[in-house]
Parts: structure tokens; sequence; C-alpha cells
């Protein structure tokens, strides 16, 4: 796995295109990501959570981001311990490029490389079409783009000098900016 792959996905069903992308790294790359380094944005709950438990699997040493559960990451971080894997939880915003590179920096400087970033955080202004305005659309668009902008463009320098330098972002922001009632919508 030479080099920066990126692979970036956008699907109103993240959680399985998200889990389908780490069983693809599993069948490609048997055993190769044992004692790697992930951090896992949004790792304190839902497709976050799930991943996190998953990858510990692997060998891999996790940083669960939460951006403002510091209970839940560490719920997530003790869970991905206990399978016998190393975990720290850490609570930061990114909304800013400063607040990007201090999560990058915490990372790095807990297990002093960063191998993989899975982005999985993000905001949705959640009322329903017809209710939701221009200005809470771009508040959504930019607190998913940015956010994912400004982690990647932080943990750069460190995934080029990885050999298995992963990038993954999903979100299921579309999904629901563009629902017409509670009926389907999905808590994770």
């Amino acid at each position: 796995c030479d080099g920066l792959l990126p692979e970036t996905i956008l699907a109103p069903n993240a959680r399985d295109v998200c889990l389908s992308v780490v069983a693809n790294w599993e069948k490609s790359m048997n055993g190769i990501f044992e004692g790697t380094v992930t951090l896992v944005t949004g790792g304190g709950s839902g497709i976050g959570a799930a991943l996190c438990r998953r990858l510990a699997k692997q060998g891999q040493a996790l940083i669960v981001h939460t951006g403002s559960n510091r209970a839940n990451a560490e719920r997530v971080a003790t869970q991905v311990r206990e399978s016998g894997a190393e975990a720290v939880a850490l609570v930061c915003g990114f909304e800013r490029s400063a607040d990007a590179a201090e999560l990058i920096q915490k990372a790095v400087d807990r297990f002093g490389k960063l191998d993989q970033l899975v982005h999985l955080a993000g905001y949705a202004d959640r009322r329903k079409l017809g209710e939701l305005d221009e200005a809470g659309l771009m508040a959504s668009m930019n607190a998913n783009a940015l956010s994912f902008f400004h982690m990647a463009t932080a943990a750069l320098p460190y995934l080029q000098r990885s050999a298995c330098a992963r990038v993954v972002t999903a979100g299921s922001f579309l999904s629901d900016v563009y629902r017409l009632d509670e009926i389907g919508r999905a808590h994770v």
C-alpha cells in the first residue's frame, strides 16, 4: 500500500459504505495495518464507534475523536483497549484549521505517527426541507466540507511519511438535509 491513496465516499447509507471500505481493507491488506495509527473523527458514537471497535481487531492504535462527548469517546477507547489495541480519546473541534492542526498534533504526540485518517464527524442542520434556510444549509455544508479539508490538510505531512496512508471520509449529510419528515430518519 504505497503512498497516499485517498478513498472519498459520500453516500446516504454511510454506515454500510464505511464498513464496506473497512471490510475491503481487511481482505486486501491482511495484517498490513498491524501497528498502524488511525484517527477516527466522530469515533465516540454511531458509525465512528463501530468502526473503532472493528479496526481494533486489526491491531491498530486508535485515536477516538469526539467534538464534545468525552464520556462516549472514553467508553469506546476503553472497549478498544479491552480488545487488546491501544487507544486514546481526544476531544477537540476542527472548525478552524488551527483546531484541526491541534488535534492531529495531539494524535502524533501520543503515538509518534499517523497512518490513517477516517473522517466521519460532521454536522447537519436537522430542520426539514421547507424549514431549512440557506444559512442553515451553508452552515452544514461548511461544517462537513471544511472540517474534512482542515483535517486532511493538517494530517497530510504525517500521512505522506506512511507506507499505508489512507484518507477516508463518509457522511450522511444529504440524507439529513433533504428528509421530508421524521419517518426513516436514522439515529446511529
